[in-house]
């Protein structure tokens, strides 16, 4: 039965004994009066004052007679008369002084009487006491006084029995009075006794229920038990088993009848884990909560009884019985989870093998892939400064394009590369919608022109033009789709258009919608048309090409932009696809601060002294041969060493270093000229690899270069290099933050790690420029430490301007220039100014 029921019980069993205690209180009270009242109306009580007052009569008339009798006959003897008056006076003293009569003392009749009958006793006891002579002369005055008070006498007995009368009436009243109420307490004593039988009788009844219940539930959980797959083991706080399962028989090749009374841990626990349970044990005696039992569950081993080990997951309760506090323990083997974890480890640990191998492969294949494309690239590039007839351009003018319709190839790969190990980064910038849109259309309006196909651009609803989003990632997906329904459309019509939606939780989403009216997706790949290399058309004749990787970077790069992109079921002929790409409102920003524009860097229009390290005979000579075209002084070096040597007794303006070089590679030979304080220590070094990846490209920063030229190298981008490093150009002329640099750093680090970095940035350059502001107070050498340290900060942040401006002063400093000095350190000020806005998002 459970705590509730036991404390109804005991409820009940209190308030009916408590209430049979006061309805018998009652009643004894009611009986003591019911006693007092009828012994009031006893007739023979001890001064029987009722009949005293009859009799008062009685014995006034006898008195009369023997005075009348001894005045009539003078020679009767005065005895008789004198015992009738002392009798009759008794009677009266009686009623005078008995303690019963107060009640008759109300009457006024009674008391007139009492008072007259008083008075003629006072008169004549005298009489009676004095001598006989006078007694016999008074008898006549006796007899006369007495005759006087007979009325008195008869109103007194009338009004004694009526006030008896009265007063016997009103004690009748009050016994049955209180006769109804014993009655009415006893019955309501019964009936409470009933009702508690009753209520004694449910509660027993529900005490007889709940245990039947009781015995089930013990029979169900001895059932569970017994057939629980874990083993369940009971044993008392000394350790002494008191219950053992089937399961956990069957675990420790224990019989339960063999391991009763038992102590747990020598039967169970391997020897090196019992002292510590053994501790545990004695202290939970002693009053201390035992660790064990507030720990959840535990990864324990246990011992099978031929001395086996396995591995067990283990959780322990405490319980509190009469009999003292029990422990309740349940343990799985988990031999098979921990094979299973420990295949899943090795399993992980190979797949993450596997995924750095594949990442190393595939910069490996990035760079063997782009050296020979930078040779190829670079020599087309030569052959068209040539002169050649037609054919030879049309010739050279296909391999230009084989060239870079491959080097897209490799780079597809690539990008599926980040998104899959989770190293793709989405920026945020702001971006002109429109301009984006209309900037694909054109590109691929001459090839829809060749085609009869046509293009049109519109908003649906109201416009949106200016949002934050990544603007390289959004032309990547919108390219795909645009390019895939011009290739397939003939004389049909390609519609683009983009409409703002609001989401439920207040942001904005861009939907684009491409329809076009060509040959359309076959119902079998509309389900995998997102999937890598699907191309809808495997056949050796099939009429357009293609890898099979646009789609599925457009899917991957919606992803990791936070939205989505899909295709709808046609309406007609050709196809639907869409793009979802959550984007932020944001406010217009001027033309000359968009990223289309920071890339108009200034040429030099003075040639540079320039190191050219490269192991590759092909790319050096196309790499020499192109800026020495731009009008630029050339020293190759073939390895890495063979540079730092160089640049140790050279200055030179820059160093072009490649990364993958035999004898020492580029990194190394950076930071050797960096470490070495040589003539060419602070030239400006620029890599130069086929290795795309962002990682890799951070690292070569961290090494003190101050920037990337990725291959296959091209006119354009050495152009831009040369001249962001072109000693004819003023400081104030060059641009205050390469921005496409700035850009992937920020990629590269990610948004917290970049914030971080340029925090530590700005401290550093304004102490640095405290510290200048103090003339005299730093050496050259502390000078020039200071700005190498900080120009390195800058030409990772891309601050081309600041990094030039501190090389300048470093430069001075080592050759002890103070004119040249003051005259940067006069610039430094407003340079700073200007990095540090240009720094901001």
């Amino acid at each position: 039965m459970s705590n509730t029921t036991h404390g109804r019980f005991r409820a009940g069993l209190t308030f009916g004994i408590m209430a049979g205690l006061v309805a018998l209180c009652i009643i004894a009270l009611m009986s003591i009066r019911v006693v007092r009242d009828l012994r009031l109306l006893e007739t023979a009580n001890s001064d029987n004052l009722q009949w005293t007052v009859t009799q008062s009569e009685v014995e006034y008339l006898g008195m009369l007679v023997e005075v009348d009798r001894t005045r009539l006959h003078e020679t009767s003897d005065l005895n008789d008369l004198t015992r009738r008056f002392d009798i009759f006076y008794s009677r009266m003293a009686t009623l005078k002084e008995a303690p019963s009569a107060s009640a008759l003392v109300e009457s006024e009749d009674y008391r007139t009487a009492l008072k007259a009958a008083q008075g003629f006793l006072d008169r004549t006891v005298p009489l009676i006491d004095g001598d006989d002579e006078t007694l016999r002369a008074s008898l006549a005055v006796i007899s006369a006084d007495a005759r006087n008070i007979r009325q008195n006498m008869r109103k007194l007995a009338s009004a004694g029995l009526s006030e008896f009368s009265k007063t016997a009436e009103e004690r009748r009243k009050d016994v049955a009075v209180t006769l109804f109420r014993l009655a009415v307490v006893a019955i309501g004593l019964i009936v409470a006794l009933a009702l508690s039988v009753v209520h004694l009788f449910r509660l027993n009844k529900q005490k007889v229920l709940r245990q039947k219940a009781m015995v089930q539930t013990a029979n169900r959980l001895n059932t569970i038990i017994s057939t629980s797959l874990d083993a369940v083991i009971v044993c008392d706080a000394k350790g002494g088993i008191l219950e053992f399962n089937r399961a956990a028989e069957i675990i420790f090749d224990h019989p339960a009848a063999g391991v009763i009374g038992k102590n747990l841990l020598k039967t169970t626990c391997p020897p090196e884990l019992r002292s510590g349970f053994l501790d545990q044990l004695r202290r939970y005696r002693e009053g201390e909560n035992p660790r064990f039992a507030s720990r959840g569950r535990m990864e324990l081993q246990g011992m099978r009884r031929n001395g086996d080990r396995f591995p067990a997951e283990v959780a322990v309760q405490v319980a509190h019985t009469e009999d003292g506090h029990i422990f309740i323990i349940f343990l799985r083997e988990i031999s098979a989870q921990v094979r299973a974890e420990t295949e899943l480890v090795q399993a992980r640990d190979q797949a993450l093998a596997g995924e750095r191998t594949k990442t190393e492969f595939l910069a490996t294949m990035s760079h063997e892939i782009r050296t020979p494309l930078n040779g190829l690239l670079g020599n087309l590039s030569l052959l068209h400064a040539t002169k050649l007839d037609g054919r030879q351009k049309r010739i050279a003018e296909n391999m230009e394009k084989s060239g870079e319709l491959l080097l897209r190839h490799v780079s597809d790969v690539l990008d599926i590369t980040r998104y899959d190990t989770g190293h793709l980064r989405v920026d945020h910038v702001p971006t002109h919608l429109d301009r984006l849109v209309r900037d694909l259309i054109d590109s691929q309006s001459a090839i829809a022109a060749t085609k009869g196909t046509t293009l049109s651009w519109r908003w649906i609803g109201e416009p949106m033009p200016w949002v934050e989003s990544d603007p390289d990632r959004l032309l990547h997906i919108l390219q795909n789709l645009i390019a895939n329904a011009v290739k397939f459309t003939h004389d049909g019509h390609v519609s683009i258009t983009a409409e703002t939606l609001h989401t439920d939780e207040g942001g904005h989403e861009v939907l684009f919608r491409v329809r076009d009216t060509g040959i359309g997706i076959a119902s079998e790949l509309r389900a995998t048309v997102f999937d890598d290399f699907v191309t809808g058309n495997t056949a050796y004749d099939r009429e357009f090409g293609g890898t099979g990787l646009g789609l599925s970077i457009a899917k991957r790069f919606a992803t990791a932009m936070g939205g989505d992109i899909g295709l709808d079921e046609p309406d007609g002929l050709g196809a639907a696809f869409w793009v979802r790409i959550p984007v932020r409102s944001t406010d217009p920003i001027a033309e000359s601060t968009t990223r289309e524009q920071t890339n108009d860097l200034p040429t030099s229009t003075i040639g540079l002294n320039i190191l050219v390290v490269e192991d590759n005979e092909i790319n050096r000579v196309v790499a020499c041969e192109m800026l020495q075209a731009a009008g630029h002084k050339i020293t190759e070096a073939h390895d890495g060493r063979a540079g730092a040597t160089l640049a140790d007794k050279t200055r030179f303006d820059l160093i072009l270093m490649d990364i993958s070089m035999p004898v020492m590679d580029g990194r190394a030979a950076t930071r050797a000229i960096r470490n070495g304080g040589g003539k060419s220590a602070e030239t400006p070094i620029v890599a130069i690899t086929a290795n795309a990846m962002a990682e890799e490209q951070a690292a070569f920063l961290k090494d003190g270069m101050d920037g990337v030229l990725t291959k296959p190298l091209s006119d354009s981008a050495l152009a831009e290099i040369t001249g962001r490093y072109s000693v004819a150009e003023r400081t104030e002329n060059a641009p205050w933050s390469d921005a496409d640099h700035h850009h992937q750093t920020r990629v590269t680090f990610g948004e917290e790690a970049y914030e971080k970095l340029v925090g530590k940035f700005i401290t550093e350059s304004k102490v640095l420029i405290a510290e200048l502001s103090k003339n005299g107070k730093l050496s050259n050498a502390q000078i020039e430490r200071r700005c190498h340290q900080v120009a390195g900060s800058a030409a990772i942040f891309g601050a081309t301007a600041m990094q030039q401006n501190l090389r300048a002063i470093q430069s001075a400093a080592k050759g002890d220039d103070p004119a040249a000095m003051a005259v940067h350190l006069s610039e430094l000020g407003l340079i700073w100014e200007k990095t540090k806005l240009s720094l901001q998002p």
